[in-house]
Order: C-alpha cells, then sequence, then structure tokens
C-alpha cells in the first residue's frame, strides 16, 4: 500500500508518517525506492493514534516500543530494568485512569448532546418550542 492510501485511511499527514519512520516508530519496506505499507504498519499507525489519544507524548510511545521488545527477550532484569518497568508501569496506569475519566465526560456528553437531539426533533414535530415566547 502507498503513502497516499495509508494517508486516507487513516487519516495521518504524509509527513507524519515519514516522521514516524525516521524516529523509528514504523519500519517501511521499499519497493524500488517507494514506500509500502503493510496491513502490520497499519495496525502501528491506529495504536501510535490511540497512544496519543490517551495522552502519551511521541517520545514516551518510542520509549514503550522500544521497552515492548526488551519485555519479550529472554533475559532477568536488573534493578535498573525493574525500576524502568514500575516507573512505566506508574506512567499507564495513569494514562488509563485520564483516558477512564475523559470516556465517563464524553458518555456525559453524548447524553446531553441525545436530550438537545430529542427537544428538537419534538419542537420540528409540533411547530413549538417548549419554553420559547415571542
Amino acid at each position: 500500500m502507498k503513502i497516499k492510501d495509508v494517508v486516507e485511511l487513516t487519516g495521518t499527514a504524509a509527513d507524519t508518517l515519514r516522521y514516524y519512520e525516521k524516529i523509528g516508530l514504523l519500519q517501511i519496506e521499499r519497493k524500488n525506492g517507494v514506500r509500502s505499507f503493510s496491513e502490520e504498519n497499519l495496525k502501528q499507525i491506529y495504536m501510535i493514534l490511540q497512544l496519543k489519544e490517551a495522552g502519551f507524548l511521541l517520545k514516551e510511545i518510542v520509549f514503550l516500543y522500544t521497552l515492548d521488545d526488551a519485555i519479550q527477550s529472554p533475559m532477568c532484569l536488573s534493578l535498573k530494568d525493574e525500576q524502568v518497568l514500575t516507573d512505566v508501569k506508574d506512567l499507564v496506569f495513569t494514562k488509563l485512569n485520564l483516558t477512564r475519566e475523559k470516556i465517563i465526560r464524553m458518555q456525559e456528553s453524548v447524553t446531553i448532546l441525545e436530550k438537545m437531539h430529542s427537544k428538537l426533533v419534538d419542537a420540528l414535530k409540533s411547530g413549538k418550542m417548549e419554553g420559547y415566547t415571542k
């Protein structure tokens, strides 16, 4: 898949995708010098977008990706590694709670918008606006 296809699918600017590749977030194959995005690249892009939505900075996302690779390694953890993992675990937990709070606020917004929509539908059906006087 070419970069313009990925731009259309994800809504991510081409320059942004190139930057993600430059900083190591994406490993994109090239065919005859042209970037060729895989389905795995698309999954990575969507994951990056979700992490950004959860409030992670790009440098934190790069670190998470690096850390994920290290966790898969069969090596034993040093005390320094344990501290890093603890710090990252705490960061992820904080972002998780912030995301949960954001979901609650969005659910409240949905409820308000549904009530507004219902009132507008009723007003259009009846030809009257409740509480409105000329």
